[in-house]
């Protein structure tokens, strides 16, 4: 959990000078180019996998469902103020691409979504080992969102607009634009069912991955 809130702190700082909660969530490491017609969301498919160490990473890896400190970060206008619970995913693409996923929802238990982001990243490369952990890199390829409440996108619309970018969502509809192409640093570790990551940089590795586990699906 610590290494998505590290991600959406850098996010917001660069969206709207507020510090944010996770990921990636969101887009932190990626720029617009959008697309303006109506696409609906479908569930990213998993295919192929990437070797890292002895092990192959592929398939879908979830982390637990969270409410620790979401009411309060929604109270205070970080997160969609309908926001009780989120989650991320990582969901293996190819042999050298991923996506990183992060769900928000209007209940404690994951059950309605109001918003989501997917961060598409290509070129994964895995390097040398740093004791249990792999040195990865990647580039930011593809970035999209999606609001399904009032609150999610008046959030997102007001976050665009404190960037001096004028945005009208729609709900349903899939926001699709370009990643930045930039490469980012990162650590991994990986088991035969659970996946740990640091928390992404674009001139540093970590030095160590975080605690929160992502499970295979």
């Amino acid at each position: 959990m610590e290494v998505i809130m590290k991600s959406c702190f850098k996010w917001l700082m660069i969206m709207g000078g507020i510090l944010f909660f996770v990921g990636s969530c969101a887009k932190s490491d990626d720029d617009s180019s959008s697309s303006s017609s109506c696409t609906a969301d479908t569930a990213t498919t998993a295919s192929g996998s990437i070797t890292v160490g002895s092990v192959a990473l592929a398939g879908t890896y979830t982390g637990a469902c969270s409410t620790t400190l979401v009411e309060t970060f929604a109270a205070a206008g970080v997160y969609p103020s309908d926001t009780k619970s989120i989650k991320t995913s990582y969901i293996v693409t190819s042999s050298t691409s991923f996506s990183n996923e992060q769900y928000y929802y209007s209940d404690t238990t994951c059950s309605t979504q109001t918003m989501l982001i997917k961060g598409g990243k290509s070129d994964v490369a895995v390097g040398d080992a740093s004791g249990s952990d792999y040195k990865v890199t990647w580039k930011s390829s593809s970035y999209k969102e999606v609001v399904n409440s009032d609150a999610a996108e008046t959030w997102r619309e007001a976050t665009y607009s404190n960037s001096g970018i004028t945005v009208d969502l729609t709900q349903g509809c899939v926001k699709d634009m370009s990643g930045s192409g930039s490469v980012y640093k990162n650590l991994w570790n990986v088991t035969s069912t659970v996946f740990k990551n640091g928390s992404a940089d674009k001139d540093d590795y970590p030095t160590s991955v975080g605690s929160t586990e992502y499970t295979k699906q």
